[in-house]
């Protein structure tokens, strides 16, 4: 099963990281920090790996039934609240919102299969979508000088379930009648009302109820934190919806509340169901899945530095380029800390050959033309490189495919990237590489998907630019606290 959900596709551009070879032979690869066991949590996951990062048997569990009525369809759903987790069964479908492992698990009844997917890219999403609604209001706004036909921003907030510092604040009015419900209203229109039952709220579990309706509904933040801030369960609400401009409505009427104690609820028999729908990506999954789950080593640095010494020896420039490449990306660093008692080829060493080589030639200006933006000549020039006797021709594959990405073209770059991977299923920085072309390409679901999948490899989680994942992973949960 896809990765699943609510939301959908993100609609912004982000920019590319670029320059990578430039910035490598300048020696400019990032500090490494530590991260989570993806092996044990990533997609790839099997149930008895995610139970055992966590506590799984006898969890005090807050169990709430509610009749939900979605745009004149009824619905029963059945949500769990833990100390660190919320779980929401819908028909078939059960979601599990993990706030210890930081992860979205879409459990299938009909299939016994999950899919496990990472929340930041959610909160990603969410962030993303925000900027780029933004984007368009002042693209409007400056054409026009009015974003009235946009409708007011309280419609994209409710639905992206947050509101970035830098956009509209909506004057939102709330009164509370005799009966207890609290009538919410926005300019001259009613957009929700809720009423609190008797039932109060640890703080633990007003915190669960907060993510649940914050990310499986579309009230606005606002009217979920003054429903969280009552300090007790709904004992019902309703909100207003706004798709291509019709109105619609979701109610949601508690049925039952009971303190209980459970297990964690993804069950044991269900099998990890990893998919990316891009045919090209889809047909490596196999090898990527082959290579984490048998754990073998990657290619040992040792290997590496002997094939770097016999190319280079035996006059093969450009192999000698690739593979010293493939060092950087697999080892950083390390792959030219030469020094006895481990005596290899610096840095230094090889770029002075390679200055020299007129084979190296037309990668080198790739770099150079790279650096200064002509994108289009980087292109052609590491397009005209011969694969003839090569056996690392993926790097190749890889610096194409990044070039391509450089330039927007998305379609083409997910034609070499893949090959990357296929040719070495164990350097975290091609998996870096696709995954950022899918995130340039408004889905970040897929991005992290990939992202994960890298850190799942044996020393993935310590690679060259992975890092830069885990920064920006920080950045998010920092950003927006609410969601974690």
């Amino acid at each position: 099963m896809a990765f699943s959900g609510r939301p959908g596709r993100p609609q912004l551009r982000p920019g590319r990281w670029a320059g990578w070879v430039l910035a490598a032979l300048l020696g400019l690869f990032p500090t490494a920090g530590a991260a989570a066991d993806f092996a044990k949590i990533g997609p790839q996951a099997t149930v008895a790996d995610i139970i055992g990062q966590r506590p799984s048997t006898g969890l005090a569990v807050l169990k709430l039934q509610f009749a939900e009525n979605r745009n004149g369809e009824a619905h029963a759903l059945r949500i769990g609240i833990g100390a660190d987790f919320v779980v929401i069964d819908d028909g078939t479908l059960r979601t599990i919102l993990d706030c210890r492992l930081r992860r979205r698990i879409v459990a299938d009844a009909s299939r016994k299969t999950f899919a496990n997917g990472s929340l930041y890219a959610l909160v990603d999403f969410f962030s993303r979508e925000t900027l780029n609604r933004l984007y368009q209001r002042n693209l409007v706004r400056r054409a026009t000088g009015s974003t009235a036909s946009l409708g007011s921003p309280f419609w994209s907030q409710s639905e992206l379930h947050l509101v970035a510092a830098e956009d509209e604040q909506v004057p939102i009015d709330r009164n509370t009648g005799s009966d207890g419900v609290t009538h919410v209203v926005v300019g001259k229109e009613e957009v929700a009302s809720f009423a609190p039952s008797d039932e109060t709220l640890s703080p633990v579990e007003a915190a669960g109820l907060s993510h649940v309706l914050l990310i499986y509904t579309s009230l606005h933040p606002a009217i979920v934190k003054a429903i969280i801030e009552s300090g007790r369960l709904p004992r019902t609400f309703s909100y207003a919806i706004s798709r291509s401009g019709r109105r619609g409505e979701d109610s949601w009427t508690l049925t039952k509340a009971e303190r209980i104690t459970a297990n964690y609820p993804l069950p044991a028999d269900y099998k990890p169901d990893v998919d990316i729908t891009t045919p090209s990506v889809r047909t490596v999954l196999p090898r990527v899945l082959d290579a984490i789950a048998h754990r073998n080593a990657p290619r040992p640095l040792a290997a590496y530095r002997e094939d770097i010494a016999r190319a280079h020896n035996a006059k093969q420039g450009v192999q000698t380029y690739l593979i010293g490449t493939e060092a950087l990306l697999q080892y950083g660093e390390a792959a030219f800390a030469c020094g006895a008692p481990d005596p290899c080829k610096t840095r230094e060493a090889l770029a002075a050959v390679w200055n020299g080589d007129t084979s190296v030639a037309p990668l080198r200006q790739a770099s150079e033309a790279e650096a200064r933006g002509d994108l289009k000549t980087a292109l052609s020039l590491r397009l005209s490189v011969s694969r003839h006797g090569l056996s690392d021709a993926y790097v190749l594959d890889d610096l194409i495919g990044n070039t391509y990405a450089e330039m927007g073209d998305f379609e083409s770059a997910l034609k070499y990237l893949p090959l990357a991977v296929e040719g070495n299923p164990f350097v975290a920085s091609f998996y870096k590489d696709l995954g950022d072309v899918f995130l340039g390409d408004y889905n970040s679901f897929d991005a992290w998907i990939l992202y994960d999948l890298a850190r799942a490899l044996p020393g993935g989680e310590t690679a060259p630019v992975i890092d830069s994942v885990t920064e920006n992973e920080k950045a998010l949960a920092k950003a927006y606290p609410q969601f974690f």
